[in-house]
């Protein structure tokens, strides 16, 4: 049986936001996370956290690589 914590916002949070506040990351760690880490390892990693947190995260920022999110500069 797992045990999770719940979370008082019952909004779906933004991947990178979960990072910050509920993985304790930097912005400069998210970025390097995102640009060396395989889009599989990504979602693993927001599933985890969903599980952990009792949080949900938006299905957009775990299905859309990181480079091809809008608002994310094209190269």
């Amino acid at each position: 049986m797992w045990v999770t914590a719940t979370d008082e916002n019952p909004r779906p949070w933004r991947f990178r936001e979960a990072l910050k506040e509920k993985a304790g990351l930097t912005d400069k760690e998210i970025d390097k996370l995102f640009a060396t880490s395989d889009h599989l390892n990504l979602v693993e990693l927001g599933m985890a956290l969903e599980e952990a947190y009792g949080i949900e995260i938006l299905y957009e920022d775990l299905l859309i690589p990181p480079d091809e999110q809008e608002g994310h500069p094209q190269s």
